[in-house]
């Protein structure tokens, strides 16, 4: 069985199954989207990667002989439990500390601990990322963010 031709496949139900429950939000018109007008473009994307991945199957010779087995060799799943664990923290102390201290300590230790990087870069690219989401987000397009206890940002 080949698997990406097999995942390919699902990504397609994924998509269609995406496209569908979007067209149900409304399109809206072309002045004003509906809520479902991004959603099924979305959806529309994954469906043509997944025919795209699809037909490739049938003209690389490597694709074809893809087997599931071959995907799970030499996969760090340290790391894999490291993210999950570091993820869920973040749900948990995104109300506590809010969302600017929580998202900087969570790219910090990411990119430290699990990408090696040094620590100028490893504060400073967090800093400013989550700056900038945080403007876009807070001034741009109007959106609170959690504050957490503190209430600082």
């Amino acid at each position: 069985m080949n698997a990406e031709r097999v995942v390919s496949v699902l990504w397609l139900i994924v998509g269609g199954a995406v496209m569908h429950t979007s067209y149900g939000l409304g399109l809206g018109s072309g002045g004003e989207p509906g809520s479902g007008f991004l959603p099924i473009i979305a959806g529309g994307f994954i469906c043509a990667m997944a025919i795209v991945i699809y037909l490739q199957t049938y003209t690389n010779k490597d694709m074809a002989k893809s087997r599931f087995s071959d995907h799970w060799q030499g996969t760090h799943w340290s790391r894999t439990i490291i993210l999950v664990l570091l993820t869920l923290a973040f749900v948990w102390l995104i109300e506590i500390l809010g969302y600017f201290v929580t998202s900087i300590l969570l790219l910090v230790v990411i990119m430290k601990f699990l990408e090696k990087l040094n620590w100028f870069k490893s504060i400073v690219i967090p800093i400013i990322t989550v700056t900038l989401t945080y403007l876009l987000f807070t001034s741009m397009l109007d959106t609170n963010m959690p504050r957490g206890v503190i209430g600082l940002w």
